[in-house]
Order: structure tokens, then C-alpha cells, then sequence
């Protein structure tokens, strides 16, 4: 039996010019498209409006995508593009070593 992909998206954008630019809702859609053409199970979002992506990991925002990973409510994070969820080498490393452990 094959095993039921539950998905979070995750979306942030750093400044509130790109919150009005750079639609959240658009990030959003096509999140959703990518989903649904996959067949996935949308779960949660996770929105940072306004959040530079220097140091994510500590906000509670991260923290709760992260324990959703730990926690099995979600096997799967979408984002538009790897910036979004973390600009720091260090930090996306982390993030790469919390899935990795978490799972699949």
C-alpha cells in the first residue's frame, strides 16, 4: 500500500514590498497546483509575510512546520524556491538534517 504523502507549504517572503509584489497567495496557488497534480494531501501552511530569510529556524513559525515534521502530520514541505525557506547556508542545512532524520 502506498504511503499517503501529507504536505505543508511553506511560504515566506522577506520584505512588506514583496508581500504586495510577490503575492503570498500567489506563492499559495501554485503551491497548491503542484500538490494537486501530485496527488497530495494538503495538510498545513506556513506563512512568514515580511520575515527576512537571514534566521528562520528559531521563529515559531519554523518551529511549528518542524515539529509537524517530527510529529508525523506532515512527510513533505513545498516552497517556491530553496531562498524561501532559509537564506542561510547553516540554517538550510539544519532544516535538510531535521527532514532527513524525520523520515522517508
Amino acid at each position: 500500500m502506498e504511503k499517503l504523502i501529507k504536505v505543508g507549504i511553506w511560504i515566506r517572503v522577506s520584505t512588506d514590498m514583496q508581500v504586495k509584489d510577490e503575492s503570498p497567495e500567489h506563492h499559495e496557488l501554485r503551491a497548491r497546483q503542484y500538490i494537486k497534480g501530485k496527488g497530495w494531501d494538503l495538510v498545513k501552511i506556513y506563512r512568514l509575510d515580511g520575515i527576512s530569510g537571514k534566521t528562520v529556524i528559531k521563529l515559531l513559525e519554523s518551529q511549528r512546520m518542524l515539529n509537524d515534521i517530527r510529529n508525523g502530520k506532515i512527510n513533505r514541505v513545498v516552497f517556491s524556491k530553496l531562498s524561501c525557506l532559509a537564506r542561510s547556508t547553516k540554517e538550510l542545512l539544519e532544516f535538510a538534517d531535521i527532514f532527513r532524520s524525520a523520515g522517508e
